[in-house]
């Protein structure tokens, strides 16, 4: 009998014996969990990155926006995330360099969607 650590329930018991139910939104969540991390081990997406890393001269825009340089452990984020709209994830408006502190700032938030297409829409000006 093999056992595992089940990552719905959180128990150690046999593969495939959960008693939590896989319902259809834990499936769906993954698939599309998965279609993304795929999505971002492509050459397009790091071609991608690599053209907004540039663009944005390699520095995080709402650092510069608010007067600091800041070029260390840069992420490339989706305004709009790849999950709501698939449509948007390699266009250049919905891209923006960011460091990790202002990155995990705005994730999920709705507030600051009209702000980072504002600076994204801009070049950088130092």
């Amino acid at each position: 009998m093999h056992l595992i650590s089940c990552a719905r329930c959180g128990r150690i018991h046999p593969y495939g014996q959960c008693p939590i139910p896989v319902t259809k939104n834990y499936r769906g969540r993954a698939k599309s969990k998965n279609r993304v991390q795929k999505f971002r081990s492509t050459a397009r997406w790091q071609h991608k990155r690599e053209q907004i890393l540039e663009r944005d001269r390699h520095l995080c825009r709402m650092c510069l926006d608010e007067g600091y340089i800041n070029g260390k452990d840069l992420q490339v984020h989706h305004i709009i995330p790849i999950r709501k709209n698939e449509d948007l994830m390699l266009e250049d408006d919905n891209l923006i360099t960011l460091c990790p502190m202002h990155h995990q700032l705005v994730e999920g938030k709705k507030k600051y969607i009209s702000y980072l297409y504002r600076l994204a829409k801009t070049p950088p000006g130092i």
